[in-house]
């Protein structure tokens, strides 16, 4: 796409991250690359006979990779190469939106391929130095490891987004949170120990009375005694239910109801397996006791907010949850707010600083190449005193 007086050289000019960025991203990739490729086998493997200690199985991975490695470092180096040329001058494949979507691309893609070198890596190390023949493979692997971590990292340093598309995705994510900050309107108004303290005794309570009526001698010390036990017990599922609750609240993604949803479907799962138990451990009693806690936990998480008088909001784990999540969005919309000013602000001085330079018609037909080098150094300028201006 020829550039015009209208577009902007920031498509162009899009600066790289910092390395350090991009060796935390790198180094994160690379602590999963590694459990996956190392600690899961290893731990696998190493179980049982002698012959299969964790050593030795780091040892025969190697033997088998060792051969490998030769062809395998070529092909990394020549991919990463190949990437880093395209990134480096990735206008040549078409407009600058496409690029700027390349250039990120093969960037995560050169992260992502040195990151899954670094199992081969602690392999073939490993048998290296159990094997006094092949100890002088190290020689020619350590450089090349070396070499595709350095290239990887200058390619992923082109692992950034342009402040139009950071203008567009903080628009759309301030968007979705206002209108979860919408829904959780209508929440809890009380303090969040003393709601989720009452509900707690409340439950107890009605657990713990089935196991009292159905007994043919009640015995009042042991209903005190098992009302306080189930109460911190009852405490410590609810603030879980509360926590699990929250969290999905203030999840903005599209899944946010099917997360919450697998964790309340599986801790119902365990009272019932609990429920089972005490059925054939201590009998009806305990089991009706267990059904009825299960229920209560359930029924303060899932009752609609709508549904709820004011009172009853400030004491279930919905209306809690619901009022704690709402605190958060606000406080993040606030900084959201602040951060979509500054992008605002920083696309501002980047147009101010291309309509200072704007083309000349007259020297466009004048230079073969569209742009000619006294336009581009004043531009340039214009942007570099734009920034100064901004930084102070």
């Amino acid at each position: 796409m020829a550039f015009n007086s209208t577009d902007s050289f920031e498509t162009y000019l899009v600066p790289p991250r910092n390395f350090t960025k991009t060796v935390v991203q790198f180094v994160q990739l690379c602590a999963f690359a590694v459990f996956v490729g190392v600690v899961l086998p290893m731990v696998y493997f190493g179980q049982g006979s002698e012959s299969q200690a964790p050593w030795i199985t780091l040892t025969a991975g190697g033997a088998t990779l060792y051969s490998q490695i030769g062809w395998t470092s070529s092909l990394y180096v020549t991919v990463l190469i190949a990437f880093f040329a395209v990134t480096i001058g990735g206008q040549i494949f078409g407009g600058p939106v496409e690029a700027t979507s390349l250039r990120r691309t093969l960037g995560y893609c050169g992260l992502l391929l040195a990151a899954s070198s670094i199992p081969l890596l602690v392999y073939v190390v490993c048998y290296c130095l159990s094997s006094k023949e092949d100890l002088a493979g190290l020689v020619a692997l350590l450089p090349a490891n070396a070499l595709i971590i350095f290239l990887a990292l200058h390619v992923g340093r082109f692992v950034v987004f342009d402040l139009e598309t950071k203008l567009r995705a903080l628009n759309n994510e301030m968007q979705r949170r206002a209108k979860r900050m919408t829904a959780l309107a209508d929440g809890s108004r009380g303090p969040l120990f003393r709601g989720l303290s009452v509900t707690s005794v409340a439950i107890a309570t009605a657990a713990s009375i089935p196991m009292v009526v159905l007994e043919g001698e009640p015995n009042w010390w042991g209903f005190l005694a098992t009302i306080v036990f189930l109460s911190m017990l009852c405490l410590a599922v609810i603030s879980s239910g509360w926590f699990l609750l929250r969290s999905a609240y203030m999840d903005l993604s599209t899944t946010w109801a099917v997360n919450w949803a697998i964790g309340i479907v599986i801790a119902q799962l365990l009272m019932l397996l609990l429920t089972v138990v005490f059925l054939g451990q201590f009998g009806v009693r305990a089991a009706v006791g267990n059904a009825v806690f299960a229920v209560g936990c359930l029924m303060v998480s899932v009752i609609p907010r709508k549904l709820q008088p004011q009172w009853l909001l400030n004491l279930t784990i919905n209306g809690l949850a619901a009022f704690s999540a709402l605190k958060t969005l606000r406080a993040q919309q606030s900084v959201a707010e602040v951060a979509l000013a500054d992008v605002v602000k920083k696309i501002q001085v980047e147009k101010q600083a291309v309509k200072d330079a704007r083309i000349d018609p007259q020297s466009m037909r004048k230079s073969p190449r569209g742009i000619s080098l006294p336009l581009l150094l004043r531009f340039i300028a214009a942007r570099k005193a734009s920034r100064d201006e901004q930084a102070t």
